[in-house]
């Protein structure tokens, strides 16, 4: 980057030489930070859905199987009470099993309903993911376009302002340079440069036209 810029043919022509170059710095904006860490938290937010939905199986699994084993337990209660009454015959067995079968079909009826839950719960985190990617992707892709328009409108920039421009980043990082040569001769060049451009910086720290 030094051996570039101080080969540059306009700093030569404005009088400029290049003493130094020390890069204090380089970050990106705060919103392209914030769209390039977006997919870290979006995979986070995506685990911890995952895990949540793990827990959640399991549990329907634990109570399944909790419920199994209370009907089971039911049933060869009801076998052995249909044993000792056997000898009162037949129909209360009958009637016992019966209940026992209507338990089940209960218990298997909500079970189903648990897992069909469980499956919409998971197919809802899929369509927000999905949906949370496809805004990532249109943010970076508007990023990337404006950075894009932006360096189109200052390669189309006279001289004039993107000297002003400089100007303006320096004052910025005034604090950052520990040396820094102007001589009369080159104030004066650059001022004249300006003013066969046609334009001054504005009030506003902008660049207008003059009239």
């Amino acid at each position: 980057m030094h051996e570039a810029l101080a080969k540059d043919a306009d700093l030569a022509a404005m009088g400029l030489a290049l003493v130094s170059l020390q890069v204090a710095r380089v970050a990106p904006s705060a919103d392209l930070e914030k769209s390039l860490q977006a997919p870290t938290r979006e995979a986070i937010q995506q685990r911890a859905d995952e895990a949540g939905f793990a827990r959640r199986a399991n549990a329907v699994e634990k109570e399944r199987a909790i419920k199994q084993n209370e009907l089971q337990t039911e049933i060869d209660l009801a076998e052995r009470q249909a044993e000792l009454l056997s000898r009162q015959g037949r129909n209360r067995l009958q009637s016992v099993q019966a209940e026992a079968e209507a338990e089940r079909a209960r218990v298997e009826a909500e079970l189903a309903r648990e897992d069909l839950a469980a499956k919409a719960y998971a197919e809802q985190i899929e369509v927000r993911s999905r949906g949370e990617a496809n805004a990532t992707r249109l943010r970076q892709a508007a990023l990337l376009e404006a950075e894009r328009e932006r360096v189109g409108v200052l390669k189309q920039a006279p001289p004039g302002v993107l000297l002003a421009m400089a100007a303006q980043e320096l004052a910025g990082k005034i604090q950052t340079i520990q040396h820094l040569n102007l001589t009369p001769d080159l104030l004066r060049d650059t001022f004249q440069q300006i003013l066969r451009d046609g334009t001054l910086a504005s009030p506003g720290g902008g660049v207008g036209e003059r009239g």
